[in-house]
Order: structure tokens, then sequence, then C-alpha cells
């Protein structure tokens, strides 16, 4: 079993953007205790949030943005944006990589389509044996038996 020294964990996302909404309060000289006032719950319910020991969901992101008058992906970390832009720049690369080589695939010249003809056996052009036969006409006045 492996150990990771302390200090050294990576914090988690929620940690992270509560580090980023304790700025934003700062930036606005706004406490928590006010906070909580405006956003109608208790002291605790906001203390638990912004130390990271309770995970804040996106619908208290979202609360929190409004009350401070920023826009939730404000309070979003800017490392968290920066890979997932990566990772999204990485998605679409592989994407058009997946298209193009369809798409070299289905303009091949040399790749045959439908059924292999066989020259030799092929008719003529001019040949009344490869055209579809005209359908049967029936004399007028005459039904079909039921």
């Amino acid at each position: 079993m492996t150990t990771t020294p302390v200090g050294t964990a990576k914090p988690t996302l929620s940690a992270q953007v509560a580090r980023e909404i304790r700025a934003e309060m700062g930036r606005q000289r706004m406490s928590a205790a006010k906070l909580a006032r405006q956003l109608g719950v208790s002291e605790a319910w906001t203390s638990r949030r912004l130390s990271g020991d309770q995970t804040i969901d996106l619908n208290d992101l979202q609360r929190i943005a409004d009350v401070l008058g920023v826009d939730p992906l404000a309070l979003w970390p800017q490392e968290a944006t920066r890979i997932n832009a990566r990772s999204h720049v990485m998605a679409e690369q592989a994407m058009s990589d997946a298209t193009r080589a369809t798409d070299e695939r289905r303009r091949a010249p040399d790749r045959p389509k439908g059924r292999p003809v066989n020259e030799a056996t092929r008719p003529a052009s001019g040949d009344q044996s490869s055209r579809r036969r005209p359908s049967r006409i029936r004399p007028a006045g005459r039904t079909m038996p039921r």
C-alpha cells in the first residue's frame, strides 16, 4: 500500500471552487456571515462548504454566484478550465482524425462498390437480355380471378 505525504495530495475540485469563492468574497469584502444571510442558510452550512469539508454542488455554486453577482464560471478554478480545454482540443483532434480516415476510405478509388462483376460474363450493352422485361399487359375488360 502506498501513502501520499501530507500536503502533496491534489485538492478536490470542490475545494478548488471553495478557494475561488473565498477569493471573490475577499475582492468584494464580503464575510461568510453576510453570504450565509443572503443565501438564507446557516453560517455553519456556509463554513462547511467554504472550508472544503462539504462538497459544493452545481446548484450551490449557482446560488453563490448569484449572490456574489458573478458568472458561475468565474468561480470555476482556472487550472481545471485549462485541463478541460486541453482535453476538449485533444478530443476534437481525435474526432477530426477519425473523420478524415473515414472520408479517405470512402474516396479510395480502388475500393470496389457492390458485387464484383466478371467482365467475361457481363452482357453487351446492346443485348436485350440485360434489360428488365416489360410487365404483362392485360386485355381491357378482363378482371383477375379472386
